[in-house]
């Protein structure tokens, strides 16, 4: 399995622990890796090697081990996607092997026409630049994630599209379907699509700034409304934590959507609180459009959101 580690975002940085064998995790002096945070147990969680595969079980913590935004109820099988939240910590493990996603294609219902969807975004639309041209119907974008998940957005709104659901546009109609892996092209590497720049900070001389930059055409738009700038600068900065944390491409940037609920707008009815985040995020799309940038350089997964970006800058 090659050397297995766990790393833990800290605000000083992250720091890694070698996983030989099993690691145990808590605020307490023996564990092997030791959390100072006071929402964290004694002897709190074990993270193990069994199986070809890493696990992690939760030892009767008073606030319980997140997976994903779901509570650990028994031994739980952890990927190089799966993030683990503690107390207040998030935990991830670097060096394992992924498996290679499910490949993918868009058939024309009908006419049985295919087309591998054999990179992370496939626009089907009217535009010379579409991958599936269509006249005369409104663009829309599927992104496919690492973790398999395929979203479609169309007009700065995106939904989770499942497998085999139809896409209707216009007259026509298309799904989603799985694919024989050995008549499909690879899928493509995860670098970003977008040569954007993020400057972001919140101590600007009227508060919270932002700004927006595609490095090739010059294009840019500057926030300055709080919970915009904010937002911005939040996405940024996990990039570049992902980043020193050295994450997978298809990985990096993707922050919790909870944890940023709570850092812009505080603690907050659950409903409330993602109702807020969609609609930010829509205004934020929506400017990226209006200022010539791709609105989908924000992404969204189920319970987490990213910006994709070139290069950051936070001060």
């Amino acid at each position: 399995m090659g050397n297995v580690e766990i790393v833990i975002q800290g605000t000083s940085g992250p720091r890694a622990v070698e996983l030989d064998g099993s690691v145990h995790i808590g605020r307490g002096p023996d564990n092997d890796l030791v959390v100072a945070d006071g929402e964290v147990s004694w002897r709190h969680a074990l993270v193990y090697m069994e199986s070809g595969g890493v696990w992690i079980r939760d030892l009767d913590s008073r606030n319980g081990t997140l997976v994903d935004g779901v509570a650990v109820k028994g031994p739980t099988r952890l990927s190089e996607r799966s993030r683990v939240r503690i107390g207040d910590v998030d935990l991830f493990v670097r060096g394992l092997v992924s498996a290679q996603p499910t490949p993918m294609l868009v058939e024309e219902v009908g006419t049985g026409v295919q087309h591998p969807l054999n990179r992370e975004r496939f626009v089907i639309g009217p535009g010379a630049d579409a991958d599936l041209r269509v006249p005369d119907v409104q663009p829309v974008t599927l992104l496919k994630h690492g973790n398999g998940e395929i979203w479609m957005g169309a007009d700065d709104e995106d939904r989770q599209l499942m497998v085999d659901e139809p896409i209707k546009l216009a007259n026509f109609s298309f799904v989603v379907r799985s694919a024989d892996p050995n008549r499909v092209p690879t899928v493509e590497g995860a670098e970003s699509p977008y040569v954007y720049e993020l400057q972001a900070t919140l101590d600007g001389p009227t508060g919270p700034e932002a700004t927006l930059r595609d490095l090739e055409s010059g294009d840019e738009i500057r926030w300055s409304a709080e919970t915009r700038a904010v937002l911005l600068y939040l996405l940024g900065r996990q990039v570049a934590r992902d980043r020193e944390a050295r994450r997978t491409l298809d990985e990096v940037g993707w922050i919790g959507d909870e944890d940023l609920i709570v850092s812009v707008w505080g603690k907050t009815p659950r409903a409330d609180g993602l109702a807020r985040l969609k609609t930010l995020v829509h205004r934020v799309r929506g400017g990226c459009r209006e200022a010539g940038l791709n609105p989908w350089c924000i992404e969204k997964r189920r319970g987490y959101t990213r910006i994709r970006l070139h290069k950051v800058t936070l001060t």
